[in-house]
């Protein structure tokens, strides 16, 4: 029996250790990239709303024209739950940043930069999705989808203009809406250097011509 209470008792300590661990890392790693993003886009004034602990944050974000407002959450995998953690690898559940940019005004029309993965596990909303030209792009990993040849070429530059693809999980090019959708790997080190290229493009695209 002595065996079996060392066991439990190992268990528990490294579950203690985890979990303080975790909380530590994921604070940290909170409060990191929320600069990162501040630093970037430079907001003329800003709101977060925890959403839970260190499960992560909404962010709120006023810009200068000619964009005008990011909305985003940040969430973070559950480091500090040890027993937890491990299933949400295999459910692909870890560090995630979502934005939704809105500009005064963006060319009609709809196209997407998405990896193949998400788009395989239709992570991605689209109504017409069989009426979209298909465009693998180098290394087979990410497609864009347009309705025409000049919004495929424009999102098609978009990515050849990245020096690392490795954060970018989806890009999305709203019209309609006036909006970008983005989502991000935000634990890849490349980050900020993707996001400085995402806002230059997207200030780009969205500016009047």
């Amino acid at each position: 029996m002595q065996w079996i209470f060392a066991f439990v008792f190992a268990v528990a300590v490294i579950n203690v250790f985890v979990y303080r661990w975790g909380i530590s890392y994921n604070r940290r790693f909170i409060v990191e990239t929320c600069r990162l993003v501040e630093r970037v886009f430079q907001p003329a004034d800003t709101e977060y709303t925890n959403i839970g602990g260190v499960v992560g944050f909404n962010m709120r974000y006023r810009l200068e024209p000619p964009l005008i407002t990011l909305e985003g959450t940040l969430t973070t995998a559950p480091r500090h739950m040890m027993f937890y953690a491990p299933i949400t690898r295999l459910t692909g559940r870890g560090d995630s940043l979502i934005l939704s940019i809105t500009a005064e005004e963006l060319p009609a029309g709809e196209a997407h930069i998405v990896s193949r993965a998400h788009f395989e596990q239709d992570r991605v909303q689209l109504d017409d999705v069989s009426e979209m030209i298909q465009t693998p792009l180098p290394g087979e990993e990410f497609l864009v989808l347009a309705f025409n040849p000049w919004h495929r070429d424009r999102m098609v530059a978009l990515f050849q203009a990245f020096d690392d693809v490795s954060s970018i999980v989806h890009i999305g090019f709203y019209g309609k809406t006036d909006c970008f959708s983005v989502v991000l790997n935000p634990a890849i080190p490349s980050l900020e250097a993707t996001l400085i290229r995402l806002r230059s493009a997207l200030t780009d695209i969205a500016s009047p011509r």
